[in-house]
């Protein structure tokens, strides 16, 4: 039994009380549904009772909710799926840019070393006599180098 209308009565001005003193839990029109735990021994209430109803409303709203935050996550993971695929992309770049860095300070490292070794054979060529050179690397290298 849902109780007496004298006890309904009282639970309904609790709860319009309550809405008084909330104004922001009233935006729209508040409906209060009749629910009770139906007792087996007992013939049935004139009273109808809105729980099936109300668990139906309940779980509606449930998976509303979870189908939202379902979807603002898939969202969400392609959002970081494209972060990271740019991310990948730009270290590429880096990774590529940064290995003609190395050839380049490689080549002008050479160069820097070859340049100074080639100058020093240049003027110890110079220096030394023509008859040293033959005897060292024989007449045509000798008029090769000068």
């Amino acid at each position: 039994e849902a109780g007496s209308e004298t006890d309904r009565q009282r639970v309904m001005m609790q709860i319009t009380q309550e809405l008084c003193k909330r104004p922001g839990l009233n935006k729209c029109g508040f409906d209060m549904p009749t629910i009770y735990v139906p007792q087996l021994n007992v013939r049935s209430s004139r009273c109808v009772n809105q729980i099936d109803d109300v668990c139906k409303q309940v779980e509606k709203t449930i998976n509303q909710t979870i189908q939202n935050t379902l979807n603002t996550l898939e969202r969400d993971c392609e959002q970081i799926a494209d972060i990271i695929d740019d991310k990948l992309e730009d270290d590429r770049n880096a990774s590529s840019y940064n290995l003609r860095a190395r050839g380049k300070g490689a080549l002008f490292g050479f160069l820097g070393f070859i340049l100074p070794v080639v100058l020093l054979v240049n003027f110890l060529a110079s220096s030394v006599s023509t008859d040293l050179l033959t005897s060292l690397l024989g007449k045509a290298g000798a008029e090769a180098l000068q």
